[in-house]
């Protein structure tokens, strides 16, 4: 059982201390009949860097749900109807994304180590990009791919899959995580 949710599945929110499950301080965890995990952006901070740090997997971890207004803004800009999902992040995916672009192992050029610091601003990124798009669909791929984009200190991209479907009505799961540098100053952009 993820210790992020009860014995159902459902989210137990972070309490006061910024401890999740509180039960076992024995308070009754917080629980939601809804997928929104209810959380502050500094507790979705903080729970992106324990995943990080995290030795083992527990799972999807919801951070934050859908708001009207970003389905709306999604919908606009990528033409999906992400109405109902949650924004999750699993300790796998995590794994996969700093083994190709992690320290020491990122291979592009134009393209800078992601961090545990880059992590923790994957929910700020997300909630207030600069833009968003529907990725190309890969043979590979079931499911849709959108592309979150933001301007800090060069440009960090982040990709959730779109996965419909299930209780919670669906998730936009974290898949990749890459940080391209800004231009050298004086340099030509296109």
């Amino acid at each position: 059982m993820n210790e992020n949710h009860d014995a159902k599945g459902l989210f137990a929110s972070a309490d006061a201390g910024g401890s999740f499950g509180g039960a076992d301080k024995g308070k009754p965890a917080r629980k939601f009949s809804n997928p929104d995990p209810g959380l502050t952006p500094s507790q979705q901070s903080h729970l992106m860097r324990e995943i990080v740090r995290s030795k083992e997997d527990k799972g999807p971890q919801k951070y934050r749900l859908v708001d009207k207004a970003e389905a709306k803004r999604l919908k606009k800009e990528t033409g999906l109807d992400v109405s109902g999902c949650v924004h999750s992040a699993a300790k796998s995916e995590v794994n996969h994304i700093l083994s190709r672009h992690g320290l020491g192992k990122e291979w592009r050029k134009d393209h800078l180590p992601v961090t545990e610091d880059d992590f923790a601003m994957v929910p700020e990124i997300v909630a207030k990009p600069d833009s968003s798009k529907l990725l190309p669909r890969r043979p590979r791929d079931r499911n849709d791919h959108i592309q979150h984009q933001k301007r800090i200190n060069g440009h960090i991209f982040v990709v959730e899959e779109v996965r419909k479907g299930g209780r919670a009505g669906g998730q936009l799961a974290l898949t990749s995580v890459h940080k391209v540098a800004a231009p050298a100053a004086g340099a030509a952009t296109t």
